[in-house]
């Protein structure tokens, strides 16, 4: 980096969501990659004033300024009445319901996709040929340009319906960048387990491409064995691939060595969230009533405000679901209640010297015991619960 330049203070703490870059309007703040792959403001020196709007509009250390203080969090157990819908989804389908209301009402849904290059990136949506872009999991921080949050203010100062989805940070960096509430804006923010690197991600397929060719499209969850034995797939050479996720590099690392430092100290990691309405997977799903887990997924929906709930009220018909607690949803994603805990290692030291393929095989070893344990969970799910009960009696 030349003198004329510099990173943002506190850039361990920065969450890289865009809200700076959004706001300067003198185009001095540019988000571009540090060495791990993250995005990160770098600020130019002769274009700056320092007019210290990015200074107002960070989200770092400012949660509690965006907390609904009076409004009591209504919690459902929820799945698209769609079938197509909910086969197409990470889980439930939930967010495509929404945007789709959105859609309908000539709205504009933002979300992260994948560009033509794999880079997962933040853009918006007018009709619903586009969802697909939209709909699934991406674990890998998203791109935010710098004009993203602008265009959003612009639409909704003309009165367009808004869906804005993303991590917490991201849905928080958008609230202080507008400033204020808008009638038209709907956010929904996810039950994040911190941003893995960009820059893993792109080795990572690079590594694969050694194998199978030049891959086309990508997807981090498919249900090919259901939504609790999920693979990642994609099309290399016109060829579709699965692998499961005990037998993925990238999956396996993930959490582990390859998240963003901030995400250690995430405090949107919580459970007062910031958005509107929380989507994500209803891990540990119990049934208590009519509603019965099939393994095609069932999603979790938290409403957060009254405007949320207003919007939940108005689409109810077009799920399938039932009011839960907070508690059966946070037993199994302990990103509601804190975030992820550091466990220092040299993952980053050796990635960055001797890239991912050399690196994979000293963090993360799979054996031919990891191949049978995840061949007995697709195929023989029986027999696995029962080994695993035996080896926990063991334990004990």
């Amino acid at each position: 980096m030349d003198a004329e330049h510099k990173t943002v203070a506190n850039s361990e703490l920065c969450c890289g969501c865009g809200a700076c870059a959004n706001i300067c309007h003198k185009r001095a703040i540019v988000l571009s990659q540090d060495k791990q792959g993250f995005y990160v403001p770098q600020i130019d020196r002769k274009k700056c004033i320092e007019c210290g709007l990015c200074k107002k509009v960070c989200p770092i250390g400012r949660k509690s300024e965006l907390e609904e203080p009076v409004f009591v969090p209504e919690v459902y157990a929820a799945y698209s009445k769609d079938g197509s819908v909910k086969r197409q989804s990470t889980s439930g389908g939930v967010f495509s319901v929404l945007a789709n209301h959105t859609l309908s009402k000539n709205g504009i849904v933002y979300g992260a996709a994948f560009d033509e290059n794999l880079t997962v990136r933040h853009i918006g949506i007018r009709t619903k040929s586009d969802l697909p872009k939209l709909r699934g999991s991406k674990y890998v921080q998203s791109f935010i340009s710098d004009n993203i949050f602008v265009e959003i203010k612009n639409e909704l100062l003309r009165g367009t319906p808004v869906l804005f989805t993303g991590t917490p940070c991201q849905v928080a960096g958008l609230k202080f960048f507008l400033g204020h509430n808008y009638d038209n804006l709907l956010t929904v923010d996810l039950i994040c387990h911190g941003v893995p690197s960009p820059k893993v991600f792109e080795e990572y397929l690079k590594d694969l491409e050694l194998e199978y060719g030049k891959i086309s499209s990508y997807k981090f969850r498919d249900k090919q064995h259901g939504w609790t034995h999920p693979n990642v797939e994609f099309c290399a050479n016109g060829k579709i691939y699965h692998i499961p996720y005990g037998l993925d590099y990238f999956i396996g690392l993930f959490g582990k060595s390859t998240i963003r430092t901030s995400c250690y100290s995430c405090e949107y990691a919580s459970s007062k969230r910031i958005s509107d309405i929380t989507v994500g997977d209803f891990w540990g799903f119990v049934q208590t009533g009519s509603m019965v887990d099939d393994n095609t997924g069932i999603s979790c929906l938290i409403c957060n405000t009254a405007y949320g709930k207003e919007c939940f009220d108005m689409l109810k018909d077009d799920f399938v679901y039932e009011k839960r607690t907070f508690e059966e949803v946070a037993r199994k994603n302990p990103r509601l209640s804190s975030p992820r805990e550091y466990h220092s290692n040299n993952f980053w030291d050796e990635f960055l010297t001797s890239g991912f393929r050399e690196t994979k095989k000293k963090f993360l070893k799979i054996t031919f015991i990891n191949k049978t344990v995840v061949f007995l969970r697709i195929y023989f799910p029986f027999v696995y619960k029962l080994l695993y009960n035996i080896r926990n009696k063991l334990k004990k």
